[in-house]
């Protein structure tokens, strides 16, 4: 309507977060209440009230901003108007409150001061009362504070707060009808669309507008991060939702969405974007890391860019505002101007983007979850790219484990002084393990690690500082782990296991992830989910708790012809047959490696079985260069494994894990990769694990072979044969090594484009390979 003044509403917390805070950076969430803990303490002195206190009392109050009419909403916890009047709210601690930093009492008081504000206006004139009180929850002590009451000094500080709120509000609000106005004129940016992809992407339209999930299977190279990254932009640009989160659970596939992005850009499309990346990863002092020192650490142990971090963020947060890209470079280069932790700028700007790329345990891991995403669920649409992955990262997301060698070097490492209490449990956390005692028992020891830690502490929200040798801060990693996730388990969801094998290891495994990401998804009002291998899909409906969710296929939109695939059963890969076998297995990789000079890649199933088959290699054809995937490698050596076929036209043969960092992800290109031998059947190897998984499986009336072990195998061997063709007129051969793979059972997983050709001997594999490249001469 013409003339209509503009407004806007903003919850008490938030007005206070983002208008009040300054000072420290500080860690909460390592030594805060969960949240059900702050909601039973808050209760738990809510009920000793007498009649004239009213609780959980909901306030509004709208005020003229700048122009704007800014409503304020909230509910203060404790409120009593007779007889006198008395505003109070309630925080719950770990710890006394005279060990919190003044900075967050100061953030407290400002809650406490909005509150009386808005109570304030309701009755005018009337004489108020504040206080705030603190709930130790560690020994069920009560702290109060009463804050003097000044009318004017009140309301003249709580619109201070408010003009700042609504300066930015308004800024941020103006590019953001812009970027809407963008993402509503953005075209399809490939004109044709490959087959399918167009119609897929309206189709997911659709879902995303009507808040419905959806999973989707297509070929390597058709297209899939565009079908739904598309939809997903004109959906914000259509105003039907607030931000898009593309979510990944290996951290090879961010790169797709940034080429998705960088398409959109040049079709005049430059959208807001930013990528989250892991704090290790963005943190600019790591790599100067010492024992005794963070690059960053000032000469009592703290982080100078954490110190005064809220007193510099407001001009940094301006800087960002007016960048179209946050990627990781782009954080970290406003973050340097302005002397900030990158990762803890990129989660300001995180409420203020269109678009975050990000992985997926900072919606799904219980330890990792950001609250921000708990808010305007309902307008925010997520996709996950490489959803199959994701019921693998969810058990591990859900696990825990204490190892017992690294308890023994903190004790024997940690400093005596100032850490009495917390050596003390440690030593007894320390015999429980060793002596096996019940999961329940290692998990009070946890809990009882964690207080004393807290009561050995001085600062206890600020970073662990450089004092405490890194065995100790992984140690304590491990005991807050253990603790959440022992709260969360059942004997049917983990199973307890000690292991030996590597050192002494107690483990709390995840069975079935399920139930727990299911938790997370409402996170977001539509969900959508792809990948190249969701074979069958029932069975990831069912392990992603997508029961409801609507499924969809696109075909291979590559010619047939193009690849060669061959099932060769005269080799025999099971562990029992394997040293029998190795010399025939040997002779089929070098027969494909000199069919056509090029380069391959070799899958095996495990390490062991990998290097026997690289030292018989090498004994028959001594002359040969083969590189090896090494164990545990680190990003510089799976670089150089990489470069190898990515650069130059040398021929390569590669040896590599299946479902391992070269398996899937990783796009060979052009003449990256001419052909991959895929050894096995993929399945992991029998185990504690794997038969709780079974017993779980029965009891669920499900083919528990097929749970556990077919279907997660088969998905590694899809995985590796989608490195071969990534492009129209690329050619390549794709090699299956396992006999097994001829039942029924298999053949129905295989692809509707593959067309296998079964060798039998060694002279039909390479009849077969000498007229597929003869076809392409």
């Amino acid at each position: 309507m013409t003339g209509e003044r503009p407004a806007l509403q903003v919850s008490v917390g938030d007005l206070i977060t983002f208008s009040a805070r300054g000072g420290d950076l500080f860690s909460e969430s390592v030594v805060g209440p969960s949240a059900l803990e702050g909601i039973r303490g808050h209760q738990q002195l809510q009920e000793k009230k007498s009649a004239h206190w009213q609780t959980e009392v909901a306030l509004t109050r709208t005020h003229d901003i700048q122009g704007w009419d800014v409503t304020v909403r909230g509910r203060v916890d404790a409120l009593q108007r007779e007889p006198e009047l008395i505003v109070e709210e309630i925080k719950t601690t770990l710890v006394a409150p005279s060990y919190l930093p003044e900075s967050v009492r100061a953030l407290h008081r400002a809650q406490l001061t909005v509150y009386a504000w808005m109570v304030q206006a309701e009755v005018p004139g009337r004489a108020l009362r504040m206080r705030q009180t603190w709930l130790n929850l560690s020994d069920d002590t009560e702290f109060s504070e009463e804050i003097p009451w000044d009318h004017d000094a009140v309301h003249a500080r709580v619109l201070e707060w408010l003009g700042i709120y609504v300066e930015w509000w308004a800024a941020w609000h103006a590019r953001q009808q812009m970027q809407r106005a963008l993402a509503h004129s953005l075209r399809f940016p490939y004109d044709p669309p490959r087959p399918g992809q167009l119609e897929l992407a309206r189709q997911l339209y659709v879902h995303m507008k009507a808040r419905e999930s959806v999973l989707f299977e297509a070929p390597t190279g058709s297209g899939k991060t565009l079908s739904a990254l598309f939809p997903a932009i004109k959906a914000f640009g259509e105003g039907e939702s607030d931000q898009c989160l593309y979510l990944t659970v290996k951290g090879s596939a961010q790169s797709n969405a940034r080429r998705a992005i960088a398409q959109f850009a040049a079709n005049q499309c430059e959208l807001d974007w930013l990528q989250l990346s892991a704090k290790d990863s963005a943190c600019p002092c790591r790599s100067e890391h010492t024992e005794t020192r963070m690059a960053c650490e000032d000469i009592q142990g703290r982080c100078v860019r954490a110190l005064g971090f809220f007193d510099r963020l407001p001009a940094a947060r301006r800087d960002c505002l007016n960048l179209a890209c946050l990627d990781k470079a782009a954080v970290e280069a406003v973050a340097e101007a302005h002397q900030l932790c990158p990762f803890e700028l990129a989660l300001q700007m995180l409420p203020w983007t269109p678009l975050v790329v990000a992985d997926v345990n900072y919606v799904f891991d219980p330890l990792v979850h950001l609250p921000l995403f708990d808010k305007g669920a309902d307008r925010r649409i997520a996709l996950i790219d490489e959803v199959h992955n994701l019921p693998e990262r969810g058990r591990q997301m859900f696990s825990a484990e204490l190892q017992v060698d690294l308890l023994r070097t903190v004790l024997a490492t940690s400093p005596k002084k100032g850490l009495t209490k917390t050596r003390r449990v440690a030593k007894r956390l320390l015999k429980a393990l060793e002596t096996e005692q019940s999961t329940g028992r290692l998990a009070q020891l946890c809990a009882e690690c964690l207080s004393a830690w807290l009561e050995d502490s001085h600062d206890v929200l600020a970073p662990l500082p450089s004092s405490f040798p890194l065995a100790f801060q992984q140690w304590l990693k491990q005991v807050i782990r253990y603790a959440a996730i022992a709260a969360l388990r059942s004997d049917r969801s983990h199973l307890d296991v000690m292991e030996k094998d590597d050192g002494v290891v107690r483990k709390l495994q995840c069975l079935d992830a399920g139930d727990f990401l299911a938790r997370y998804f409402s996170c977001a009002a539509s969900w959508t989910g792809f990948s190249a291998t969701l074979r069958p899909m029932h069975f990831y409906q069912e392990a992603l708790q997508l029961e409801t969710a609507f499924c969809y296929g696109l075909p291979s939109v590559f010619p047939a012809e193009n690849q060669l695939t061959l099932l060769c059963d005269f080799v025999d890969t099971r562990w029992q047959k394997r040293a029998q076998s190795l010399t025939q297995l040997v002779e089929l990789i070098h027969s494909l490696c000199v069919s056509r000079p090029g380069k391959y890649l070799v899958f095996f199933p495990s390490y062991a079985y990998l290097q026997d088959c690289m030292a018989c290699y090498r004994e028959h054809y001594p002359d040969s260069v083969v590189l090896e995937q090494v164990a545990a490698s680190d990003p510089e050596q799976r670089q150089q494994f990489l470069n190898a076929f990515m650069q130059g036209n040398a021929p390569v043969l590669g040896f590599a894990i299946l479902g391992g960092v070269f398996g899937e992800g990783v796009d060979f290109e052009g003449d990256a990769l001419h052909g991959v031998i895929n050894i096995g059947t993929g399945m992991p190897q029998p185990g504690p694990l794997q038969k709780a998984q079974t017993e779980l499986y029965e009891q669920r009336g499900r083919d528990a072979f097929d749970f556990v072990y077919r279907y997660p195998g088969f998905t590694r061997l899809l995985q590796s044969a989608g490195r071969v063709i990534r492009a129209p007129d690329e050619r390549g051969i794709v090699v299956f090594v396992e006999p097994r793979l001829l039942q029924a059972s298999y053949q129905a997983l295989m692809p509707d484009h593959w067309t296998p050709i079964v060798c039998r001997s060694l002279a039909g594999l390479k009849h077969e390979i000498q007229r597929f490249w003869s076809r392409s001469a």
